[in-house]
């Protein structure tokens, strides 16, 4: 049986000259694997897996020392 974690995923990009590009290749990554809830926030139910992968790919955009995202986690 998979067990599945409900997601809800909210990130915010400092406001300078590479953030547009950020914000579009944010949204893509997480556009593939939750459901757009509202500008900057998703949701939905990934495995362990699926999230582990996910957060690998946001890594590669995020910069640690100006943005951020937050993940929230539920099994239910």
């Amino acid at each position: 049986m998979v067990v599945t974690i409900y997601i809800i995923l909210i990130y915010d990009i400092t406001t300078d000259q590479e953030s547009a590009r950020i914000q579009r290749k944010v949204f893509t990554t997480c556009k593939k694997y939750l459901t757009h809830i509202q500008k900057s926030v998703f949701e939905g139910n990934l495995t362990k897996l699926k999230l582990m992968e996910l957060e690998k790919q946001i890594r590669k955009y995020i910069r640690q020392d100006k943005d951020s995202v937050i993940i929230f986690k539920s099994r239910d």
